[in-house]
């Protein structure tokens, strides 16, 4: 999405689903250390990115991560990051 606030242009939010496939090996490799695991992980993820003078931009970023690893009994992971991008 974009343009959310009045007056905030650069403005952009964004809302995403990704998983990442486990491969037969990696999984094999889980079995044996006697972790049961999952075919795939799945994340989440909350983006808001916006320019707060000419030269500087931030993106907060939040990402909840179910089966982390591939491992079936395990939570799910907050992650958080921010990114500066800072132009000259």
């Amino acid at each position: 999405m974009t343009r959310l606030f009045a007056g905030r242009e650069d403005a952009q939010l964004s809302v995403g689903v990704n998983q990442g496939y486990l491969s037969h090996g990696y999984r094999r490799l889980l079995a044996d250390d006697g972790i049961a695991s999952v075919a795939a992980e799945t994340a989440v993820e909350l983006t808001y990115s916006d320019r707060l003078a000419p030269w500087l931009t931030l993106q907060p970023d939040l990402q909840i991560v179910f089966n982390p690893g591939g491992e079936r009994h395990r939570g799910a992971v907050a992650a958080a990051g921010l990114r500066t991008t800072i132009g000259f």
